[in-house]
């Protein structure tokens, strides 16, 4: 996750790509950081760590959560996010399911959200979509 002060001066804009977005949801979801944050922006991420180990290794469904030391359960703690968010989805990512990041943006409880979805962006590629710098 990247967090940035440059163009808002004391508030922050969050950016969390793949394992970052998880990151960035835990930390925008706190509410001693909620009137910090003006904005999120989530690339190409999960919903939570053990529904990605499910996706890539699928004997991992039999695991209990608590096997999890970090599970980023971004599709809980959402909900709890207040900031705009504005969420990018590589249609052709073969690493997170793109069906995460448009459930996230489903659940998520921010009266000002937006997903952008790029048909030709995969996982860690999705910058090279055509429209993606037009996005931010």
């Amino acid at each position: 996750a990247v967090v940035s002060t440059q163009s808002t001066g004391s508030r922050i804009i969050v950016y969390g790509r793949s394992l970052g977005g998880g990151v960035a949801v835990h930390l925008a979801a706190r509410k001693c950081y909620q009137d910090k944050i003006c904005a999120m922006i989530l690339e190409n991420t999960f919903t939570s760590i053990p529904d990605m180990a499910h996706t890539l290794f699928p004997l991992t469904r039999y695991l209990p959560v608590w096997c999890y030391r970090n599970k980023f359960l971004s599709k809980d703690e959402i909900a709890d996010v207040t900031a705009p968010v504005l969420f990018i989805c590589g249609m052709a990512d073969t690493l997170v399911p793109p069906k995460m990041t448009q459930a996230l943006y489903t659940v998520c409880c921010s009266r000002l959200k937006r997903i952008e979805c790029f048909e030709s962006g995969i996982h860690n590629d999705t910058r090279q979509s055509n429209g993606y710098y037009e996005t931010h």
